[in-house]
């Protein structure tokens, strides 16, 4: 190599180059508009199961009943029975006694029939309703839905209270 050749300078603009790095989002659910709380029709075939004198219209693992001429979602009372749940219902094992999950209800086998009961403390499924309302809390985040708490477990969301009753409900 020639000794009078020197190094030269190159006067290229660095350039910076930005790795996209995968961020998880948090699924937020204030301010979604909810669907189904309401039905301007019950489907055809609808029959209702009367309990207490009130009249209850299933609907896909939900309830209505009629109000104001349309059809409003609620949850039925602890004791009611119904024959049969939907395929969509989700059996659980907590503490060794078997549930079942529909819709924000936990049910269990009583006398042939499916009766609904408090939801029991340490149960986890696997997706919440749409109903369900994000509670505002300085720990792990926490949803409400028929006066049962959930909050994130790594399987899904965990049943960590329930909330007693009040006299309008």
């Amino acid at each position: 190599m020639p000794s009078n050749v020197e190094a030269q300078a190159s006067r290229r603009k660095a350039r910076n180059i930005r790795v996209a790095k995968r961020v998880n989002k948090k699924v937020r659910r204030t301010n979604r508009r909810v669907a189904r709380r309401t039905l301007a029709t019950l489907p055809v075939g609808t029959r209702a199961v009367v309990y207490r004198s009130k009249r209850y219209y299933p609907v896909r693992g939900m309830y209505f009943v009629a109000r104001n001429n349309a059809y409003q979602r609620i949850f039925p009372p602890v004791g009611f029975r119904v024959a049969r749940l939907t395929a969509n219902a989700i059996r659980l094992s907590v503490r060794n006694q078997a549930y079942f999950y529909e819709e924000g209800v936990f049910y269990q086998e009583a006398e042939g029939e499916y009766q609904i009961v408090p939801a029991p403390v340490g149960a986890v499924i696997e997706k919440l309703p749409e109903d369900a309302a994000q509670m505002e809390t300085t720990e792990n985040d926490s949803y409400i839905l028929n006066n049962v708490v959930y909050t994130s477990a790594t399987d899904g969301y965990m049943v960590c209270e329930v909330l007693p009753l009040t006299e309008a409900e």
